[in-house]
């Protein structure tokens, strides 16, 4: 058993008006994963698409994070934490959609 450490941070695709934030975590057990914009937990708002933890292996994880018809007020800071008995990891990802878009750590 570990607790959750990033193989990857949080990366991100952009198609059109569609990007898409992915990273990958090794854990065992499987994480929960939770993403965040400035705070405000994405399972509750309709910003997002769908947010997935898709199994590679017996210890790896995608975390992905679908954000459709981008716009200036989903510009902000994405967060996304796993977490599972032994611990937790968090990383995130400034989106600002107006103008370019950045990424921090």
């Amino acid at each position: 058993m570990f607790a959750p450490a990033f193989v990857f941070t949080p990366r991100l695709h952009q198609e059109g008006a569609r990007v898409t934030v992915e990273c990958q975590v090794r854990a065992n057990p499987t994480p929960v994963a939770r993403w965040y914009l400035n705070d405000v937990d994405l399972a509750q708002s309709p910003h997002t698409a769908y947010l997935t933890c898709h199994p590679l292996d017996d210890n790896c994880f995608l975390l992905r994070m679908l954000i459709d018809h981008v716009s200036k007020e989903k510009s902000g800071l994405y967060r996304v934490t796993a977490r599972n008995t032994v611990g937790e990891v968090t990383a995130c990802i400034n989106l600002d959609f107006k103008s370019t878009l950045s990424k921090s750590t």
